[in-house]
């Protein structure tokens, strides 16, 4: 920055700008110095004069910082053969273009002749997401608004419940009151499969906006450099520069002080259990529930504070077609695609010249490879299962008879492709034979003898061990994070199953 002349401190009353100072604050920042010797009658403070509008904040109180707030964003310095614009940096070329033409244009002169001199700018700093705001009022981010915690806190958010926040770094409520203004703009940060290069920041806790080239970055939980990302449109590696803060997720403090089961949370106003959020049954009494989930009789279910993130997902999500074709199976070579196919799989490094796809890897010599030296170094992401039709991927199977009504209304499923024919993948298992539904084939696995139980029912349990030992066998389980046995005529959605999956964790 230009060296500013120190300024004797003064009370705030005293620093009343000048007839010039006051026209300047009209204009553009950038045009307000066409320096000494400009025209007369241009709207030119002097170099001192204006460097002492530049005031400490904290020397004032927030009305006097309020009634002097229009003229915080000027301060101009002109120093023949010195060229530096205090803007954003990446419009800092544009800034001093721009500010040539425009102070050239008021002073009578051409844009040439302008070039000479210097124009630098100081703008007010308003503060970052994250950092205390109590005493600019103003955030520097779009769309923010500057709130009140407490009498020594404030902070810019995109919105405040009178509550605690679960993903603030303490339990302390917040009163939501609004200092200053809404930054101009619209609220800028992404979510995942958005492009977060320009904004730097993440909407959904837990994110990080991760750079895969110059052309593209997105918001995920995590990166790993060189490799590829098996949800992304192609292969191509990712650079992993972190980009902003991460989004700051549920807190160790929720832990402690937040309300579960049927504890009341109507004093806490906040829960334990992560996608949980407080319902009043009146105003003495609450509990913590699930989004949706309150209609009991004679509650109110009035919400109150923060609903409690849900952790943020780890790798997974829907694997693009590509994978199916570049990634390597369990036990491939794996060093020029650094990816792997199946569940739980990892692409490590033996050498510089050899990686393979395995479940786990222990550094120094390895048995099975002639007591050869690994590294063990992992190379692009694990894979958590064949997950075509999204995170977490679910293998699904159901036993049927040959015969009866059973077939029909697998038929009807598959043709709408419900139950388990939603699934990443399926096996269709009859008894000593096999049938057709739809174009599916079924497998055929050794029956047993369906007996009476004393209880009265069908004792089938050792038909269930044969079709077990047959799926065990057929090793398709192994390709995915989770397998599910699912009756004929069972009522089955697979996507509302993983949702409950992802918030297990």
């Amino acid at each position: 920055l230009p060296q500013v002349p120190p300024r004797p401190r003064r009370a705030p009353a005293q620093l009343t700008p000048s007839p010039r100072a006051r026209q300047c604050v009209a204009m553009p920042a950038f045009a307000c110095d066409a320096g000494p010797g400009s025209d007369a009658g241009s709207p030119t403070a002097s170099r001192s004069e204006t460097a002492h509008l530049l005031f400490e904040l904290e020397d004032q109180t927030a009305d006097e910082r309020r009634e002097s707030r229009r003229y915080e964003d000027v301060v101009v310095s002109s120093s023949p053969g010195r060229r530096m614009g205090v803007a954003a940096a990446a419009a800092a070329t544009l800034a001093l273009v721009g500010a040539a033409a425009l102070v050239g244009s008021i002073a009578g002169r051409g844009p040439a002749a302008a070039e000479d001199r210097d124009v630098s700018v100081l703008t007010a700093a308003c503060s970052p997401s994250g950092s205390n705001c109590l005493k600019t009022e103003c955030c520097s981010e779009p769309g923010m608004q500057c709130y009140k915690q407490d009498d020594s806190f404030a902070m810019c958010r995109r919105s405040c419940i009178a509550a605690p926040d679960p993903t603030h770094w303490d339990g302390k409520p917040w009163s939501c009151e609004e200092l200053g203004r809404r930054s101009a703009g619209e609220y800028a940060c992404g979510g995942p499969g958005q492009d977060c290069r320009s904004s730097q920041c993440c909407a959904d806790p837990g994110m990080q906006c991760f750079s895969k080239n110059a052309s593209w970055a997105t918001c995920k939980t995590e990166c790993y450099k060189g490799g590829p990302d098996l949800t992304d449109v192609d292969s191509t590696p990712w650079s992993c520069e972190k980009l902003g803060p991460l989004a700051p997720a549920a807190q160790p403090w929720v832990k402690d002080e937040c309300a579960s089961g049927w504890e009341s949370c109507s004093q806490s106003k906040c829960c334990k259990v992560p996608g949980e959020q407080c319902h009043l049954q009146n105003d003495y009494f609450g509990e913590c529930k699930a989004l949706n989930s309150c209609s009991d009789p004679g509650w109110s279910c009035k919400l109150v504070g923060a609903r409690t993130p849900l952790p943020p997902k780890k790798s997974g999500g829907k694997l693009s077609l590509w994978t199916l074709s570049e990634c390597n199976g369990e036990n491939e070579g794996c060093l020029s695609s650094k990816c792997c196919l199946g569940m739980d799989l990892q692409c490590y490094e033996k050498t510089t010249g050899w990686a393979q796809c395995l479940r786990s890897c222990e550094p120094g010599p390895h048995v099975k490879d002639n007591n050869d030296t690994w590294s063990c170094k992992e190379l692009g992401p694990r894979s958590y299962g064949l997950a075509v039709r999204g995170s977490p991927s679910l293998f699904c199977w159901s036993v049927l008879r040959t015969s009866g009504y059973e077939v029909g209304l697998m038929a009807a499923q598959k043709q709408k492709d419900a139950g388990i024919f939603a699934c990443d993948a399926y096996s269709l298992m009859t008894a000593d034979g096999s049938t057709t539904v739809g174009d599916v084939k079924t497998i055929e696995f050794p029956g047993a003898p369906i007996v009476t139980s004393i209880d009265g029912t069908a004792g089938n349990t050792f038909l269930f061990v044969n079709v077990w030992n047959k799926i065990i066998g057929m090793g398709k389980w192994k390709e995915h994070a989770f397998t599910v046995k699912v009756d004929p005529d069972a009522v089955f959605f697979p996507d509302r199953m993983k949702a409950h999956l992802v918030g297990m964790g």
